[in-house]
């Protein structure tokens, strides 16, 4: 048998196998099925066992008909070999093969009923009806009997105290003999930056004077003297030969030989307090004198790395100043308002975390610290009225003014912003400080240096243009009996080196304009950075200087100190006193809380001020104020009241100059 006709056999034969596959899919459409003996087609509303005994049924009487077709086929083809006995087995074969098929698939049906008689006849028993049971519908929690909340930290104080401007005090006992806090560690780079450019201009180890200036004494004793003509030398020329007088113009030798070495050993220790290192004196941690090596570079890298820790920390006041801010009033507690509510809530087994943003800072109750209410059940009903004592979503500082004497009074304020603000500032004004130095240090060494270069072009050589250079030149003077050879002239660039020199000096020293100079700030130099105090107005017009910039010390010693001493008193001390004075009800509270009440100054508190331009302004111009200890004394107040009175003045709008820091609380007492 051929290829194409086995082709063709299987093709007739799988015919049957598409139809019995297609049933099923089929079975779900508007079709009519054919009737063939003894077999009824099935209806679309026949059921499944209908279609699969019409399918295996349908399968065996259409199998049945092709193989009797290729038996027919096959004795055609038998009938019309004769005398071709090839074709004739081929007609036989397929004869054969046929029959066997058809043996085949009368076996099968007695072979599946022998097996399982439903194989057959296709009754599928129906599946047992699962029952599905309601389950009992849980209530949830009630809120009045199960409550939780997380209160996020926000520990201004401590990251004021312990981070920005942490000084020796607020070093760990035990760590203080160990290293130096960040306020001591920020004095020591502007201190040692001020001691090693002192080496370079100023008497110092028993120098007569700065390295600077000893450079510029010994280019002064370089001499053209110390040279020789060009008509000394073994062969110059046919002119002293002749003695003739006459030679090159140039000398040769090293004007400066005498002075050579100490212009080298100079220059050696230029190089070590600019890049290798000398030594400078220094206090350790316990304040004892000891000796340190270091140079300028090793303090520019040292003061990167304090201002890139600095901001850092900056970094934190700043979030959590903003998310104090953007706590819902209702939401944000202070330290008594969470022990309050940790009492009632461990009486009732409730749950109530308070989740430390900054796990480095350790709060341990401090009173410069707010919480606020972040995740939890919802409680702002009976709860917050425990708290504040204040009637459930009700605010009774919140009123109307009527003529009468306002219920509240808030007349002890508490500057949380104020102090949060003069601590942001106060470290950007540390860091603008490193900043300089760094500027400075980079300056005095670049100077340096080319002071070192211009030392180099002392020389024998005659004068130049290109390079710019001065020099020495020969002279011959011919009389009856010899030839007089000399070298005159100058070997070194002494009006450049003056200026260089003096150059070097105002970095160190700073550079004051004249008074004319109105328009020109003053040059600070490394001194300035270091170690200036804050002038007033009067001491600069007296002394004919426009600076009013302020050195580290200062800002360490003075400002800083005021800062945190104000935020002790004026916070710290403050909170505790209003949440624990047993003469009234009080509980401190944001300006916004406190609008429409009896403020400190005695008048009713009418707005909040604090991104408003003008009121950045006022607090940038005060914040190097420092706080005293009574009201009447507080120069940062004063100063930003004048401010404040000096800005509605000009914008002609009176409530300028009362209106509060937005970010402060205030102790208000309850009648």
């Amino acid at each position: 048998m051929t290829n194409k006709k086995k082709i063709v056999i299987a093709i007739l034969c799988s015919l049957p196998l598409l139809f019995f596959f297609s049933l099923p899919v089929l079975a779900g459409f508007e079709l009519d099925y054919p009737n063939l003996p003894n077999l009824l087609a099935p209806t679309n509303d026949s059921d499944i066992d209908e279609f699969t005994d019409y399918r295996v049924k349908f399968i065996i009487v259409v199998s049945g008909f092709v193989a009797f077709l290729i038996m027919v086929i096959g004795g055609i083809r038998y009938l019309f070999s004769v005398g071709n006995p090839e074709k004739m087995v081929g007609a036989r074969e397929q004869i054969t093969n046929a029959f066997i098929g058809l043996l085949i698939l009368l076996s099968s049906v007695l072979i599946l009923e022998t097996i399982n008689p439903n194989i057959t006849t296709s009754e599928i028993e129906p599946l047992e009806k699962i029952e599905l049971k309601e389950f009992e519908k849980v209530s949830p929690i009630p809120t009045a009997e199960f409550q939780s909340s997380l209160h996020t930290e926000l520990p201004f104080g401590k990251i004021i105290e312990e981070k920005v401007l942490e000084t020796k005090a607020s070093v760990p006992e035990e760590e203080r003999d160990k290293r130096k806090s960040r306020m001591d560690r920020i004095k020591d780079i502007g201190n040692n930056s001020l001691a090693l450019a002192e080496k370079i201009i100023k008497a110092n180890n028993g120098q007569p004077k700065g390295y600077a200036q000893d450079l510029k004494e010994a280019s002064k004793k370089c001499s053209c003297g110390q040279a020789k003509p060009c008509c000394e030398n073994p062969n110059p020329g046919p002119g002293c030969k002749n003695n003739l007088c006459t030679s090159k113009p140039y000398c040769t030798g090293d004007p400066c030989d005498q002075v050579r070495d100490d212009i080298q050993k100079t220059e050696k220790e230029n190089l070590k307090v600019m890049y290798e290192g000398t030594e400078i004196p220094q206090t350790d941690p316990s304040g004892n004198s000891k000796t340190i090596k270091t140079s300028l570079r090793q303090e520019q890298e040292t003061a990167a790395r304090e201002i890139r820790l600095i901001k850092n920390e900056i970094d934190k006041l700043e979030r959590a100043e903003v998310a104090m801010a953007k706590c819902p009033l209702s939401a944000l507690d202070n330290l008594s308002d969470v022990a309050n509510i940790k009492n009632y809530y461990n009486q009732r087994d409730w749950f109530l975390e308070l989740m430390n943003y900054w796990p480095e800072i350790l709060t341990k109750d401090d009173w410069a610290t707010f919480y606020c209410k972040t995740s939890g059940t919802l409680w702002e009903g009976m709860f917050s009225s425990l708290v504040r004592g204040f009637s459930s979503g009700q605010n009774p500082l919140f009123f109307e003014i009527t003529g009468e004497k306002p219920l509240v009074s808030c007349n002890v304020d508490i500057p949380v912003g104020e102090i949060i603000d003069r601590a942001r500032r106060t470290g950007y004004k540390l860091v603008e400080r490193l900043e300089m130095i760094i500027n400075l240090n980079e300056e005095l060494t670049k100077a340096t240096n080319e002071l070192h270069t211009l030392i180099s072009q002392c020389s024998s050589q005659g004068p130049s243009s290109d390079p710019a250079r001065a020099g020495c030149f020969s002279v011959c003077n011919k009389t009856l009996t010899k030839c007089i050879k000399s070298c005159q002239g100058k070997p070194c660039p002494d009006a450049d080196i003056e200026k260089k020199v003096q150059e070097i000096i105002d970095i160190v020293e700073g550079k004051p304009n004249k008074p004319a100079d109105e328009d020109k700030k003053d040059k600070e130099g490394i001194r300035d950075v270091a170690t200036a105090k804050k002038k007033t107005k009067k001491e600069s017009i007296e002394d004919h200087d426009t600076r009013e910039q302020i050195g580290i010390n200062a800002v360490v010693d003075d400002v800083v100190q005021g800062v945190l001493r104000d935020l002790g008193l004026k916070v710290r001390n403050t909170m505790k006193k209003c949440v624990s004075d047993t003469q009234a009800v009080s509980d401190p509270f944001s300006c916004q809380e406190s609008i429409n009440t009896v403020g400190p100054n005695g008048d009713l508190i009418k707005d909040c001020c604090y991104e408003e331009d003008w009121y950045q302004n006022c607090l940038y111009q005060c914040y190097l104020e420092n706080g005293e200890d009574d009201q009447e004394n507080d120069k940062y107040k004063k100063c930003l009241h004048q401010c404040q009175l000096k800005v509605a003045e000009e914008k002609n709008t009176p409530a300028i100059a009362k209106c509060l820091n937005k970010v402060n609380f205030y102790c208000c007492n309850l009648e």
